[in-house]
């Protein structure tokens, strides 16, 4: 072996595009394709006896809010549908003062619901 053979380093591959500067984790990353990022959820808000209530506008294609509607149970496909938060403080603007929600004012809220995602969709 040649004395020129043994103080060689090898060159790394030429890159045109390569800067004189150390790499970043962000230049070592994959690149993501724009189109991989996920779609936005569109929400909807309707009024209902002076209070909005938001929800996403598919939530009518959630399986868990068919299921409960598939068992009849409107009260908790509503629950579902428009969070714990918000249907607790419906039920509370909605009970007349004695404890009592009327199965009409559920049901004027869903068809409420129903009507505000089918024109979104």
């Amino acid at each position: 072996m040649s004395n020129r053979n043994r103080n060689h380093k090898p060159r790394p591959p030429h890159n045109p595009h390569a800067l004189n500067r150390p790499q970043t984790a962000r230049d070592q990353a994959v690149i993501q394709p724009q189109d991989h990022k996920p779609a936005k959820t569109q929400t909807v808000a309707i009024d209902f006896h002076g209070r909005s209530y938001k929800f996403r506008a598919d939530a009518l294609e959630n399986i868990y809010v068919l299921d409960e509607l598939a068992e009849n149970r409107i009260s908790s496909a509503l629950r579902i549908i428009i969070g714990a938060d918000q249907y607790q403080q419906f039920l509370a603007d909605m009970d007349d003062g004695t404890g009592f929600v009327s199965v009409e004012t559920v049901g004027e809220m869903f068809e409420k619901i129903t009507a505000a995602s089918s024109s979104k969709n």
